[in-house]
């Protein structure tokens, strides 16, 4: 966010206009290694989603120790059309609630399947249908793939799992999934 210069939305601008983008992201704010930038990622991450309003394309949120900031942002343009995720959702129940208020959906990941996440409780009390599968490849493999390098291919795992808690279907959870993955991207059938 430092380094970043007037031009830089415009370039930003003239992808998000090219046929084959179904989405402004991941844009968001990250505050785990400092948070001296945190003026210029909010102004950045305001800029990004007024530009994602105007041309009606979904956002990819990244939240990294910033949870309550991002809140604050999407608050500040509520009366905007925005929609998206929250993807590598891995805050508490409460933050989640407040996600799916604001009219988001959230993306899980490999860090659904480890043994001691807590998100499990938390992915069954959000309604399936505002739910997002995501490997976040490279990283965060699911198990039983952790310490590999991770790669879309796993998303099954993280399927699996959300099947495990929902005592559901792998078929119907992947298919639900698949469904809300294609209408906030608007996506077109298989």
């Amino acid at each position: 966010a430092a380094q970043a210069g007037p031009n830089d939305l415009k370039e930003i601008e003239h992808l998000a206009r090219q046929p084959k983008v179904v989405a402004i992201g991941e844009i968001g704010m990250d505050f785990y290694w400092e948070t001296e930038t945190r003026q210029v990622q909010e102004n950045i991450f305001l800029q990004q989603l007024e530009l994602a309003a105007a041309l009606n394309l979904p956002v990819v949120i990244h939240n990294r120790k910033a949870g309550q900031a991002i809140l604050q942002v999407l608050d500040q343009v509520a009366d905007l059309p925005l929609r998206g995720v929250f993807h590598c959702f891995s805050e508490d129940e409460t933050y989640a609630q407040q996600v799916l208020q604001r009219g988001f959906h959230i993306s899980f990941t490999g860090n659904l399947t480890y043994k001691k996440s807590t998100l499990p409780g938390i992915a069954k009390e959000i309604p399936l249908e505002r739910i997002l599968l995501e490997t976040d490849s490279p990283f965060m493999p699911p198990v039983p793939k952790r310490g590999k390098r991770n790669e879309p291919a796993f998303v099954r795992y993280i399927a699996e799992k959300h099947a495990e808690i929902r005592q559901l279907a792998l078929e119907e959870v992947a298919a639900v999934t698949t469904k809300n993955a294609r209408a906030l991207f608007k996506l077109p059938p298989a």
